[in-house]
């Protein structure tokens, strides 16, 4: 199982953690490969790990030149994957995130072992350089490197706004494109939505083998019915493509209902500056949660928001969401509308649109039986899509088509 992060940093690595738990209660062993880091999971295995690699760190001019082309090739971690492939002899390999840190270079020593890979597709990293189809000096949704044109990426500076950053995230795609690796020595892709693996064929990307196989949830928690149906609930990231302050000011128009925030990001301050200047007491910010404290808040909630403004994937807040027995309003894109359906499991508006999210709030709020109904469907659609019992039989069905294909 191979992801760059080994500690639990975001949703790839909830996959990541969850899926390998979920095997190793079948019977099966998982063996992980992943990056040295401090705040890591312990393991046997970790004396395969690549070494620590941080890119947000400032370097000396020798070392970011070094850092940049290794960021595209690792040499020491294919020498790692070596190791670890001559003392376990896997039978299969599962990536996740393992780009820039890890490099596509371990997959050259996979395919030479003769391996079958699968990767889970955690973001557009196939099609995008910057992983995100997001540009984040413009705060809007990005698809300049449609048809695989992606030198546009160094053009508008789109990785961290450097063009440094964003030359090597150009000549990454290129590189291994070109050498169809990502066609070669991987047998399928998992997508974990349907708008993923679509979009993935629009840019062009239409040779290799992709599934849609959404992600799972805990279904054990009881379901808890809400005392409060004057709260909705926003847990996540601070940040601008999450829509955040088009939610906090479509608040301003929201009659009867309140709104609590749970999270931290580099949008924290912009936030509590929107809220003081318009003296709003609607919305409270609630700082970062533990996971048992935002099951707290799910049950006492009516119903939660993610009013995303860039392309979401399949976002574990609204799949936990709909575990607990809680409706989603959410905005109109991306995977969202795989899992949010109008009238059942929550309503969607369009990204960015203030007035029709604080008239999809007030509806919300002015009808707590409408709350409930949409939080009983939304857990049976979860029972049905995203629980551990559908989603280990797929998994090893994937597995085994794979290892016979390869």
């Amino acid at each position: 199982m191979v992801n760059k992060f080994h500690y639990r940093f975001g949703g790839a690595e909830t996959y990541y953690f969850a899926l390998s738990d979920l095997l190793r209660s079948a019977g099966h062993e998982v063996i992980p490969f992943s990056m040295k880091h401090p705040d890591n999971e312990p393991t046997p295995y970790d004396r395969f790990f690549v070494d620590r690699v941080d890119y947000d760190q400032p370097a000396k001019p020798l070392h970011s030149v070094q850092n940049g082309f290794r960021s595209i090739y690792s040499g020491g971690a294919r020498e790692k994957m070596k190791a670890l492939i001559r003392e376990v002899g896997p039978d299969l390999v599962h990536l996740h995130n393992y780009n820039y840190q890890i490099t596509p270079s371990i997959l050259f020593e996979i395919a030479r072992a003769g391996i079958p890979v699968v990767q889970t597709l955690h973001d557009p990293q196939l099609i995008c350089p910057h992983h995100r189809l997001y540009d984040y000096n413009k705060m809007q949704i990005c698809e300049n490197c449609r048809g695989l044109k992606f030198y546009r990426a160094a053009t508008t500076r789109c990785i961290k706004n450097s063009l440094a950053k964003s030359v090597l995230g150009a000549a990454e795609s290129y590189l291994y494109h070109s050498l169809g690796v990502y066609e070669k020595h991987v047998q399928l892709y998992i997508a974990p939505s349907e708008f993923l693996k679509e979009k993935i064929r629009e840019f062009g990307l239409r040779t290799i083998q992709i599934e849609c196989l959404p992600h799972f949830v805990e279904m054990d928690r009881p379901v808890v019915q809400s005392k409060n149906s004057r709260i909705c609930l926003y847990y996540g990231r601070l940040s601008a493509e999450k829509g955040i302050l088009t939610l906090v000011r479509a608040m301003r128009s929201v009659r009867g209902g309140e709104l609590w925030i749970a999270g931290d990001g580099p949008l924290k301050q912009a936030i509590t500056a929107e809220l003081e200047s318009h003296s709003q007491t609607n919305v409270t910010l609630l700082g970062q949660k533990t996971k048992s404290e935002l099951a707290t808040l799910l049950d006492q909630c009516a119903f939660t928001v993610l009013p995303s403004e860039w392309y979401e994937n399949m976002p574990y807040s609204v799949m936990e969401s709909f575990a607990s027995g809680r409706g989603v309003v959410a905005s109109d894109r991306g995977g969202l509308t795989e899992m949010v359906i109008a009238g059942k499991t929550g309503y969607l508006f369009a990204p960015g649109d203030e007035r029709a999210l604080s008239d999809v709030l007030n509806r919300m709020f002015a009808s707590p039986s409408l709350a409930k109904e949409l939080g009983v469907a939304a857990r049976a659609f979860a029972e049905l899509h995203y629980s551990k019992s559908v989603h280990l039989p797929r998994i090893l069905s994937i597995y085994q088509r794979v290892r016979t294909i390869a």
